[in-house]
């Protein structure tokens, strides 16, 4: 995971002292072939993201969200193998609705190639004790900024 990798022990000490972080956010780089032709930014294997030492980084009662693309087997992926891995189980399933500035959908929500919509999963730790409501499902929507950056989720988290 490159970058990562270099900072792993030193986020997962800091996590340590701080008793483990109360909400991570992780939008992987999922491959694609439009990031691959393009070569814009490198993807990642899937399978790195078992690296990461979840376990060390959360509190016990700790949220973690994923960003993935609309395509269903990275959402499987996570539900079935990567948050039972992390020991974390699906409490929530919110998609940010991208808009322009003029409040229409970027695209058609038929479009078949692309969407306007990006998928957020959100997952608690299995034994968690918190009496905090996450929402099941949530719809958002902001205006889309630069490619990729996702929009701020301030006031949508307990």
């Amino acid at each position: 995971m490159g970058q990562l990798d270099d900072s792993m022990d030193t986020l997962s000490s800091h996590a340590q002292d701080q008793g483990g972080y109360d909400f991570i956010v992780i939008d992987p780089p999922w491959p694609n072939k439009s990031a691959h032709r393009s070569k814009n930014y490198d993807t990642l294997d899937i399978y790195t993201l078992f690296d990461i030492p979840m376990a060390k980084l959360l509190s016990s009662d700790a949220l973690v969200a994923v960003w993935v693309t609309n395509r269903p087997k990275y959402k499987q992926f996570l539900i079935d193998k990567l948050f039972p891995a992390w020991n974390l189980e699906l409490v929530g399933e919110w998609y940010w609705m991208k808009m322009t500035t003029m409040g229409q959908p970027v695209m058609p929500l038929d479009s078949t190639h692309r969407k306007p919509y990006e998928l957020l999963l959100v997952a608690r730790n299995k034994a968690s004790t918190s009496v905090i409501d996450v929402p099941e499902k949530l719809v958002f929507a902001s205006v889309a900024s630069q490619h990729s950056r996702k929009p701020p989720l301030n006031g949508k988290t307990p």
